[in-house]
């Protein structure tokens, strides 16, 4: 978000609330070229998601979403955001990868410098970055890790000397739910039309092939597979 005038919580959910101004609501167009749905499959030890007790074997209702977030103003106008989350994935995890902007250099080959945070099951903050080998030309890939508590105390105590910043403003979360209702009503369409493009992914992995087809450059990719 744009840097607030202060720490304040009216100037931080302020904003907030003027980036989430500029958040592209996806049309139907940008839903099927950005956006993937799927349903996990079966195997030897587990149904398939249309088998599962009390599901309707013709349910188009997605147990995965992959998708592009993208703003028109503020600090990473143009940029690309692209998440993934589903169920029956190979591991729960709640992470966050930062590839940073890829520049030539003089050592040779050298890959993307990423900042990864994960908030769950841990709280971990990595930077994988290129560094310069010392006894050969080239680079090498290295690896800086930095562990944090978790602030749930400090929620707490935010709830009872009622300081909101932390927290989410109904706003913001009314427009959240703009952008996710255009894709919603996107793929009911494609639902009343008979059509519906639903993946199929195995289970205990990280989604179905189709989700690697939502970048806008050939040389974007998952980091986490």
């Amino acid at each position: 978000m744009p840097e607030p005038k202060d720490l304040s919580s009216a100037s931080v959910h302020q904003a907030k609330q003027d980036l989430l101004k500029s958040l592209i609501i996806p049309t139907p167009d940008d839903v099927k070229k950005y956006f993937v749905r799927g349903q996990y499959l079966g195997s030897d030890t587990t149904f398939a998601y249309k088998q599962e007790p009390n599901v309707d074997p013709e349910s188009t209702t997605e147990t995965f979403v992959a998708g592009k977030v993208k703003f028109n103003e503020g600090p990473i106008a143009g940029v690309p955001i692209y998440f993934r989350t589903g169920k029956e994935f190979k591991e729960k995890k709640n992470r966050i990868d930062i590839v940073l902007k890829h520049i030539n250099n003089p050592y040779g080959q050298a890959h993307s410098n990423n900042i990864t945070i994960v908030i769950d099951p841990t709280s971990e903050i990595y930077f994988t970055i290129n560094g310069k080998r010392i006894d050969q030309p080239g680079i090498r890939r290295e690896n800086l890790t930095y562990e944090f508590s978790k602030a749930e105390m400090a929620k707490v105590h935010d709830v009872f000397v009622n300081d909101s910043t932390n927290f989410t403003h109904w706003s913001e979360l009314k427009r959240y739910w703009e952008f996710i209702d255009a894709v919603e009503d996107a793929w009911q369409k494609e639902n009343e039309a008979g059509n519906p493009a639903i993946a199929q992914y195995l289970p205990y992995r990280m989604g179905p092939k189709e989700a690697n087809t939502i970048f806008e450059s050939p040389t974007e990719h998952w980091l986490y597979e």
